[in-house]
């Protein structure tokens, strides 16, 4: 009887292992055009083969950004965003949202940047368990 509960430990270990896993999405060029009003990418949209319930433990990105000009970048969720300070970086803040919901950019022009500029290689990865 003893060997009930180390058995019922492994197995459940062994299903968190099975369901943690990564998706990548890589997005086309998001064009930023405006100061004071949010450019929106469409909907970056995980693969079916995320399980419902499963959570975001990290969020992996990077970008290319005209040198000097780092806009004001967020990865959202509904309401809940992240800021992307660099063109490359890792965040946990994200822990704990829907991996299997859509994610979206928002980014906004630096202040006195005059024109639009493209950000483009965009690569998020999306760690989840």
């Amino acid at each position: 009887m003893r060997r009930w509960p180390a058995a019922l430990l492994a197995l459940l270990i062994a299903g968190q292992a099975a369901a943690s896993g990564s998706w990548v999405s890589e997005p086309p060029a998001l064009r930023i055009s405006l100061v004071d009003r949010d450019s929106v990418s469409a909907p970056l949209i995980p693969p079916a083969v995320v399980p419902a319930g499963a959570e975001i433990i990290r969020v992996r990105w990077r970008f290319e950004a005209p040198p000097g000009d780092l806009p004001a970048l967020r990865l959202c969720q509904g309401n809940r965003c992240v800021p992307l300070t660099a063109t490359r970086g890792i965040s946990e803040a994200m822990g704990g949202a829907a991996a299997d919901r859509p994610l979206r950019l928002h980014g906004r022009l630096p202040p006195g940047r005059r024109g639009a500029l493209t950000l483009g290689g965009i690569q998020l990865i999306i760690d989840y368990r």
